[in-house]
């Protein structure tokens, strides 16, 4: 019996990665062709911007968005591999009227579209993210320069202001170090 439940939980993790998956490369195909009007080449790595939907006011940094991350990916047959970069903040609450708190660089190894890591789970979003293509990102880069960027730009930008130095600011500038 143990077994069955066993052998029912893997297949059912396997058949969520496959659909994760194809929803990758759907979401990645869909935002390079409405940026660029034709198919990309797929020798190179791209990156795109990740708006999650706030849950009411008070999460919004971005009007209308609770978050921002910068996929950075490769197409790979019908898959979007990628990773997914974004800066983190320790803040416990507003203060003054913004969110305040340490920034952290974060890297989400494996990025599934529409889906966050939270306790070592896989978390889908309640309402789909928007993607806004950014571009190639330059031959080279690899995903642990990407992250020491990140790592520098917080060492720099230590303190999170919802005005000007949030997950948005971040993600742009990131892009703009990367960028082919």
């Amino acid at each position: 019996m143990k077994f069955l439940a066993l052998l029912s939980t893997i297949v059912a993790a396997f058949v969520l990665l496959v659909a994760a998956d194809r929803e990758n490369y759907q979401i990645a195909h869909t935002a390079s062709v409405q940026r660029m009007g034709a198919e990309v080449d797929k020798r190179y790595r791209y990156a795109m911007y990740e708006y999650w939907h706030a849950n009411n006011a008070a999460e919004a940094c971005i009007t209308g968005f609770s978050h921002v991350r910068l996929v950075v990916g490769r197409f790979n047959g019908e898959d979007f591999q990628a990773e997914a970069f974004d800066m983190v903040s320790n803040g416990a609450g507003p203060t003054g009227g913004t969110w305040t708190g340490k920034t952290a660089p974060s890297r989400e190894e494996n990025w599934l579209a529409n889906r966050y890591i939270k306790d070592n789970r896989v978390v889908r979003v309640s309402t789909a993210s928007q993607y806004q293509w950014a571009g190639r990102v330059r031959t080279g880069v690899t995903n642990d320069h990407i992250h020491a960027l990140g790592g520098e730009y917080c060492r720099q930008h230590e303190t999170y202001n919802l005005v000007n130095n949030n997950c948005h600011n971040y993600v742009t500038w990131l892009y703009s170090q990367i960028a082919g």
